[in-house]
């Protein structure tokens, strides 16, 4: 959780941006494009074009800070943009929204989790959910490796060895 001092503004970017650029080219940005100071302590939100990162910029006492975010699923639900290259101005609480993935239109939080019916756990780590995973994942490696050489060279291959 991200904690600002209460008179800190927020400007998000009213147009896509590279999320390549680091702090002197976002700095730029913030000069040239929406006129205001990059060292003035206000936060500064870039997208990217589909929406699914999002660049946090600003200056504390000691230098650039970039916070980067990105959703697992979905898309970032960006509020009513201004037209043109001057940013939005949002409430701290729209950001805190924006930022945990809740749809400001309609406010429910899309959720991520792992499919543990396809994820294979690392190895050598139990897993209390063995019984759900597939076969191959339970019983190791060398039971992949036979029932594929099985199916190469018929059910009878192993007993051929």
């Amino acid at each position: 959780m991200l904690t600002f001092p209460p008179n800190t503004r927020i400007f998000l970017a009213s147009q896509p941006t590279n999320l390549h650029f680091s702090f002197d080219r976002l700095a730029g940005i913030v000069r040239n494009q929406f006129h205001l100071d990059p060292l003035s302590g206000q936060l500064f939100l870039f997208y990217n074009h589909r929406r699914t990162h999002l660049k946090i910029f600003f200056f504390d006492r000691s230098g650039y800070v970039i916070y980067y975010r990105r959703l697992e699923q979905g898309t970032f639900q960006l509020p009513a943009l201004d037209p043109g290259n001057s940013p939005t101005v949002l409430d701290p609480t729209t950001l805190t929204l924006l930022l945990e993935g809740i749809d400001l239109r309609a406010p429910r939080r899309k959720r991520f989790s792992l499919d543990v019916t396809t994820q294979p756990p690392p190895s050598g780590v139990p897993t209390p959910h063995a019984k759900l995973l597939p076969a191959w994942s339970r019983h190791g490696r060398d039971s992949k490796n036979r029932s594929r050489t099985r199916r190469r060279h018929g059910a009878n291959s192993a007993r051929r060895r």
